[in-house]
């Protein structure tokens, strides 16, 4: 894990490209949060919830998996022209995956559903408490 973290650090954009799998409609797959924590300015290849949160946060710039490589290049070209640019898209990632995907908050809304549910079983899902 090091050393993908200090890869991320040497790195002044993120390319992620992903399938047009179902399973990317409702996940957000984790370099997605890595990237934006690292403020890195995103260039994506995707769709679905992905897509949603880049665009949401503010953190880069999604095209289609049709898209023709020369937008690809020319999002690339504007960039490495404008650190600027690239540092915004990048702080913006940052504030979002801050806000939004910060394992001590979410810690605690998840020990308050859990404790909600009183440890109560449906035919769909069973939350059982592991610790107090």
């Amino acid at each position: 894990m090091k050393k993908f973290l200090k890869r991320l650090q040497k790195a002044d954009i993120a390319y992620m490209g992903l399938d047009s799998h179902p399973v990317f409609q409702t996940v957000i797959p984790g370099k997605v949060i890595d990237y934006m924590g690292a403020a890195l300015p995103i260039i994506g290849i995707t769709s679905g919830y992905s897509k949603h949160i880049i665009e949401l946060a503010g953190a880069g710039v999604v095209l289609d998996k049709e898209a023709d490589l020369n937008k690809l290049e020319e999002v690339v070209m504007q960039w490495i022209s404008s650190p600027k640019s690239r540092k915004s898209y990048g702080e913006n990632g940052k504030r979002f995956a801050t806000q939004y995907f910060n394992w001590e908050k979410n810690k605690k809304e998840l020990e308050r559903i859990v404790a909600k549910t009183n440890e109560t079983s449906s035919n769909y899902v069973r939350l059982e408490r592991i610790s107090k």
